[in-house]
């Protein structure tokens, strides 16, 4: 398992990438400069617009990653 390392400002988020609405990822939600957050998943998906859900987490990439 991967430790995604984790500060005061980071959350963590369920959502999905892209068109695929079926796998939900584990999002890293970063505060930026204008107050909302940046999405990235944790696994590696190919560069699409996260979005994000209330839905569980399904990826077995995303469940791997402790954090």
């Amino acid at each position: 398992m991967t430790d995604t390392g984790t500060d005061a400002q980071t959350q963590y988020v369920a959502g999905t990438v892209g068109d695929d609405v079926l796998t939900v990822h584990k999002l890293k939600a970063t505060p930026n400069a204008r107050g909302a957050a940046t999405l990235e998943p944790v696994c590696p998906v190919p560069g699409a617009e996260p979005t994000q859900w209330l839905r569980a987490v399904n990826c077995a990439d995303c469940l791997a990653v402790v954090g």
